[in-house]
């Protein structure tokens, strides 16, 4: 499965290839469908020669929908042995691995970190209610599909156990209320989506108004780290990650539908003051991102010349 080449829980398996062997190449099985049986699968043919030349570069190749291999160049192997292996899943993700060869913009670098929404609805006995009432330990609960492809957070219930849009932690849970704006983002997407990374802000006056809220564990939010500067508002943080080149940057990162903590932390992400300029000056998102991850990537140019 693909997941392997980006996932925490494979980071053991990726150092002991490397100290074993060489991943001389790649090849992605693009259509889940047809190549198993009644599964749909992402999957890697991965063909590894038993010597630890790290020096060799991995050649990648991938599928069309007539089944044809197209290669898409070589690419180095991370200097990190645990590393997620960046590799380009598509030939419209050639231009989004330049972003990994030396990033200079994480998560963290922004003045933010992610924390998974604390309730688990199946198993946790905490009383979901469909209106606020008249109790004070009453706070708002964000479910994924309040979380709209426009990047919209709409709170207002949906069908079925959605519904339920307040949660009562007076007896448990009050430790999971954030207190914060932040970036909500739905921690499970398809690789048929136009968009893998899909998340909404969280704005100060919806915090204001109720107080705090709590997520389900589908969500994931983007919080703010305590004691550091955030470069970005949590408006124009969901901006950059709702946008295309970010699109295309967590593609060559993950292989399976979760978009995870690890993934969101390791994902290079654009300079961030040349993005606020951009869209300052009327840029459109796309476009704003696109100059920041250039002007990052011509940063690093600059000082690995100066290093020399």
């Amino acid at each position: 499965p693909a997941g392997f080449f980006g996932g925490r829980s494979f980071r053991a398996l990726r150092a002991m290839l490397r100290r074993e062997a060489t991943v001389t190449q790649v090849d992605f099985i693009e259509p889940r469908t047809g190549a198993f049986l009644n599964v749909e699968q992402e999957t890697a043919l991965t063909l590894l020669r038993k010597d630890a030349n790290q020096n060799t570069p991995t050649t990648v190749f991938v599928t069309n929908d007539a089944r044809d291999f197209i290669s898409l160049g070589s690419f180095p192997a991370p200097a990190e042995p645990t590393a997620p292996w960046v590799l380009p899943r598509s030939e419209q993700d050639l231009k989004a691995v330049h972003a990994f060869a030396s990033p200079r913009w994480r998560l963290g670098d922004y003045g933010y970190e992610p924390k998974t929404g604390g309730l688990v609805p199946h198993r946790m006995p905490m009383p979901r209610l469909k209106s606020r009432g008249r109790k004070h330990a009453v706070y708002p609960l964000i479910w994924a599909t309040q979380i709209g492809k426009d990047g919209v957070h709409r709170f207002q219930p949906r069908r079925g156990s959605h519904a339920d849009i307040y949660v009562d932690v007076s007896t448990d849970g009050a430790k999971s209320v954030l207190k914060t704006p932040s970036v909500a983002l739905q921690r499970t997407s398809s690789k048929d989506q136009s968009r893998r990374v899909r998340c909404a802000p969280i704005r100060q006056v919806f915090v204001a108004k109720h107080g705090g809220y709590m997520g389900e564990n589908h969500v994931c939010f983007l919080v703010p780290l305590v004691g550091k500067q955030q470069l970005v508002s949590v408006e124009v943080l969901a901006k950059i990650l709702n946008s295309t080149p970010v699109d295309r940057v967590f593609r060559c990162l993950s292989g399976t539908a979760t978009v995870s903590a690890y993934e969101l932390k390791a994902m290079p992400l654009p300079d961030p003051l040349i993005v606020r300029r951009a869209l300052a000056a009327g840029a459109l998102p796309d476009e704003a991102v696109a100059k920041g991850y250039v002007a990052a990537e011509l940063a690093t140019q600059i000082e690995n010349k100066k290093a020399a």
